[in-house]
């Protein structure tokens, strides 16, 4: 998959990525309102996702995504709306809608503390969301993970793995990988992270080593996040434990709950259970 900004990829690039064997493309839209792009201070413009989208098409692209925003400053829940159908009508298969956050020390979060930034509040943002999966779905998208809706075939594999607790290498600064029992980092850095591939010595700002039962709290926390939810077989394969077990009356209390289902073979969040997914999580995981 390669990641692009719809205002600065070319035609020529794009054919060069096909060339490559590049076969996926996604692109950050985040909005189709020209005026919501810049009060987030995006360099591009609905049209140039329009373009984008055209142009890789024509360079061989048949698998494009569209990241879209929710939460945004001046946003209206029409406006979201708009913005799913517009990615479906350039012909992207795969749809991420993420909702805002504002980080601490940035420009958006110093205009939040003086008053000078205006959210959607979060029944508006509740609103909104539910508008935009409904329209997902009427369009023919699945929701098969928290953030993110495919039409059938088109899921992110390399996402998939992620959520599956596997194995990746990021390569790259403040790049993160993971292999079995460890999690690592590069560093953010980018002069540190310079010399260090000089030197041919890498420099981690993270380097954590998990205990089994850190590691399986991993792969039951990440598999939530899809609507499959948890294999039991191949999580008691994989950990040597049964989820019954560890997991079970809490569990239980999250079925009661109307948050998540149970059966022999898998455990998953409801669609609920999804929108809640930190609060189920903090009593899933309340042991680990």
């Amino acid at each position: 998959t390669l990641e692009a900004n719809p205002g600065t990829v070319s035609p020529a690039a794009l054919r060069e990525y096909r060339a490559m064997g590049v076969n996926r493309l996604s692109l950050g839209m985040q909005a189709a309102q020209d005026a919501l792009l810049t009060r987030l201070g995006r360099i591009h413009t609905f049209a140039d996702f329009l373009r984008a989208a055209r142009d890789a098409r024509e360079a061989g692209f048949d698998n494009l995504s569209a990241d879209i925003m929710s939460g945004l400053p001046g946003q209206r829940t029409r406006d979201l709306a708009a913005s799913v159908r517009a990615a479906a009508e350039a012909g992207c298969a795969h749809i991420s809608l993420y909702t805002l956050i504002i980080e601490p020390g940035t420009p958006f979060a110093h205009r939040m503390a003086s008053g000078e930034l205006s959210l959607p509040s979060e029944e508006e943002e509740c609103d909104m969301t539910m508008l935009a999966r409904d329209t997902l779905t009427e369009l023919g998208y699945c929701r098969y993970e928290i953030s993110n809706y495919a039409r059938s075939g088109r899921a992110c594999r390399h996402n998939l793995n992620y959520w599956d607790n596997g194995s990746y290498i990021g390569l790259g600064c403040a790049a993160a990988s993971h292999r079995e029992f460890i999690r690592y980092k590069n560093t953010a850095d980018l002069d540190a992270y310079m010399e260090a591939m000089e030197r041919g010595c890498p420099a981690y700002d993270e380097w954590l080593p998990l205990t089994p039962r850190e590691e399986a709290a991993d792969t039951v926390m990440l598999s939530l996040r899809t609507a499959a939810g948890l294999d039991l077989v191949s999580y008691r394969q994989r950990h040597g434990a049964d989820f019954g077990e560890r997991f079970g009356a809490r569990a239980e209390t999250l079925v009661r709950w109307g948050l998540a289902k149970l059966t022999p073979e898998r455990f998953f969040l409801t669609d609920r259970g999804l929108d809640l997914q930190n609060q189920a999580l903090l009593v899933l995981l309340s042991d680990t």
